[in-house]
């Protein structure tokens, strides 16, 4: 969840599923949000990876969405207090944090 933004470490959350979809093709990358780097995304993620790595846009059902999740990964380069972190704790989702995030998260 986040918008498509620099600071959302996007490409960085690409290649790690890419290579982790070499061990395990099953796993499925779900992002919702949107934003200006949508294009070089959508580039990187290329016809194969579109397959596995899914770019939802903005959607009105996060919770939805977190509460079929296996994981929320969250590796900004920097954020705030990452309110998007806070709700998927509150639906109980094993969280990945980067350093960057607040401890308060």
């Amino acid at each position: 969840m986040g918008r498509f933004a620099e600071q959302k470490n996007p490409m960085f959350t690409i290649h790690v599923m890419k290579e982790l979809h070499k061990l395990r093709p099953e796993l499925h990358l779900i992002w919702i949000g949107d934003g200006q780097m949508r294009p070089r995304m959508e580039s990187e993620i290329g016809e194969e990876g579109s397959a596995y790595i899914h770019l939802l846009g903005a959607q009105k059902n996060v919770n939805d969405y977190l509460r079929c999740s296996d994981l929320f990964l969250m590796p900004s380069l920097f954020e705030g207090l990452g309110i998007a972190a806070i709700e998927a704790q509150a639906a109980n989702l094993p969280c990945v944090l980067s350093d960057t995030i607040a401890q308060q998260v």
